[in-house]
């Protein structure tokens, strides 16, 4: 009998195998934000923002947008090679670069209910966030009628409302971290 049909175990085999590898890369395409520039060529942005139970629960536990971004800042940052992580898997390895940790940033702050935004600029990646109050004495981006504040990721112990570092023409799409999309901000202003 294992003469006669033998030939199709290497099938039966590697079928699960292959089904397993198209929903992996399904799940990865899913993360894919395509962002086009006048101009120039595509370019993709993998996003990881997400709301678990796990993250629920810390972004419970620290409450406020200051105590989110210092446990972020107070990640070690490390460079890599790969697509931006899981935010569980930032804070389980405890390290990450600036899209690991602006996607766990996020990730904290859309779990208690903060509209954010992640920014890309040239090689970097960064958080703006909603407060729905102005901070005296702190700049901000607005756009698209709303005040956002800078939320930098990979400085450690930096505040809500970090100085801006780039200028508007250097920003390269704003993402919307849970729809997973570019944001159309029209005017950018920085004041």
């Amino acid at each position: 009998m294992l003469k006669k049909y033998g030939h199709f175990f290497p099938i039966v085999v590697m079928f699960p195998i292959f089904i397993y590898i198209m929903y992996v890369n399904l799940i990865e395409v899913s993360k894919q934000v395509t962002i086009t520039k006048e101009n120039k060529s595509p370019s993709f942005y993998f996003t990881s923002v997400e709301i678990t139970p796990e993250i629920r629960a810390l972004a419970n536990k620290l409450k406020t947008v200051q105590a989110c971004l210092d446990y972020v800042t107070n990640i070690p940052y490390k460079i890599h090679n790969y697509h931006a992580r899981k935010p569980i898997d930032t804070i389980t390895r405890n390290y990450g670069d600036c899209d690991d940790k602006s996607n766990l940033l996020s990730s904290l702050l859309s779990s208690l209910g903060y509209q954010n935004y992640i920014v890309l600029v040239p090689k970097h990646a960064f958080v703006i966030v909603d407060l729905k109050e102005e901070l005296p004495h702190k700049k901000a981006l607005r756009f698209n009628e709303k005040i956002f504040y800078v939320l930098e990721s990979t400085a450690k112990d930096s505040e809500v409302g970090f100085e801006l570092q780039y200028t508007r023409e250097e920003i390269e799409a704003v993402i919307d971290p849970l729809a997973k999309a570019v944001v159309q901000t029209g005017r950018i202003n920085y004041y």
